[in-house]
């Protein structure tokens, strides 16, 4: 049996953010299971050439990595 979906508006509250997956009700007795969304799945689009990545996961990570290495190099000068 196929679950027929109509397209329809995305609202805030039809986005299920987290990780792993969830359940959505589509019709009266009908159910569609779905993927959580992370920041990996939310594009970015760097205009000003600051990060690399694409997404908001891996520029997440490119800030922790040089916000480390920032703290590294003002230990050693402090030290």
């Amino acid at each position: 049996m196929a679950i027929e979906v109509i397209k329809s508006r995305i609202a805030k509250e039809d986005i299920a953010f987290g990780i792993g997956s969830f359940t959505k009700q589509v019709g009266p007795t009908q159910y569609q299971q779905g993927t959580k969304v992370y920041a990996g799945h939310v594009p970015i689009r760097d205009t000003k050439g600051l990060f690399t990545a694409t997404n908001v996961e891996a520029a997440l990570a490119e800030i922790k990595t040089i916000v480390s290495l920032t703290n590294q190099q003002v230990a050693a000068l402090t030290a």
